[in-house]
């Protein structure tokens, strides 16, 4: 009992901002990632069997990129996200991510042609650097200190259960109604966790503002005349 008590007490299941946007986050993440476990548990075998001439050689060249591509881009990314104060712009970067490559996997799911693998690939490898920057800096910047580990371990937990139901979930589709039906769910999916953080923009938006106030009042503020 003391343990359920404890864990009532974390901001993660208040009804409060810092609860609903850390739920937020988590759901978010959790649409984004595990609709890309669901995906990625297939994606070989729809290269070799959907994609022309694709063999097992291209699935390592298409990951390649993707990986390097979010090698390349990350710090920029961050230091986008750095220049412009308060976090409505990692807000609408991680919203876009989701319709994004939301809409690159269903693009993916009908493409036939290597060149179609690899430039989806690429451009899935930027949209995942945006996303992973700008959820790290708004869940992670809303955790309170004194239940950082809790609340990160209560994420993990939560990702961890839904990265494995989606890589047994997409198997078994992609097995009964094909792999590029998997491809198709999944985009969808993750298009549509990208409504998820536009739920909490209320939030943000009212930091913004009294952050602008503060600083016009500052602005106003006549400076001291130096002796």
């Amino acid at each position: 009992m003391a343990f359920i008590e404890d864990r009532d007490k974390l901001d993660f299941y208040q009804n409060s901002k810092r609860g609903k946007i850390l739920r937020a986050m988590t759901i978010n993440d959790i649409s984004y990632w595990a609709s890309d476990a669901f995906v990625m548990i297939i994606f070989a075998l729809f290269v070799v069997n959907f994609i022309d001439g694709g063999t097992a050689s291209h699935v390592g060249f298409a990951a390649f990129g993707y990986f390097s591509v979010r090698a390349l881009t990350s710090i920029p990314i961050g230091q986008f996200f750095d220049s412009h104060k308060g976090y409505l712009d990692e807000l609408w970067g991680l919203a876009a991510t989701g319709f994004v490559a939301g809409s690159l996997y269903i693009l993916l799911s009908q493409s036939t042609q290597l060149w179609q693998l690899y430039i989806i690939m690429l451009l899935l490898g930027f949209v995942s650097a945006v996303n992973l920057t700008s959820w790290r800096v708004l869940f992670y910047n809303n955790i309170d200190k004194q239940e950082y580990a809790q609340t990160v371990g209560i994420y993990q937990t939560a990702a961890a259960v839904s990265y494995a139901l989606a890589g047994a979930l997409g198997g078994v589709i992609g097995e009964f109604f094909g792999f590029d039906t998997v491809l198709f769910v999944g985009g969808l999916i993750m298009f549509c966790g990208g409504f998820i953080p536009l739920m909490v923009q209320q939030y943000f938006r009212r930091v913004a503002r009294k952050k602008a106030k503060k600083a016009i009042r500052q602005q106003r503020q006549p400076r001291k005349k130096k002796s």
